[in-house]
């Protein structure tokens, strides 16, 4: 009897280690896709988000410095490209 219950937990285990790989691997291979797409959109954006920032300064000062944050850049770049697209 202890031969075959130690195969059962043996094969189980086998069976949900498969199964979490099986889980895991798609959502890590999305969120490469999601991650390479953002960064080149945010390269291929990042210039007119740069000019943008840079035309809006003269005439709203309050907002130069949140305007030339990197993040707020890759964002509008993110939807410039969006837009465009």
């Amino acid at each position: 009897m202890s031969g075959t219950y130690e195969n059962w937990i043996v094969s189980s285990t086998r069976r949900y280690l498969v199964a979490g790989l099986l889980t895991v691997i798609p959502i890590w291979i999305t969120w490469l896709i999601i991650d390479f797409l953002l960064s080149l959109s945010t390269k291929v954006g990042g210039p007119a988000a740069a000019w943008l920032a840079a035309r809006v300064r003269p005439y709203v000062p309050s907002l130069s410095e949140w305007l030339e944050q990197t993040w707020f850049q890759s964002l509008m770049a993110v939807i410039l490209l969006l837009v465009t697209l």
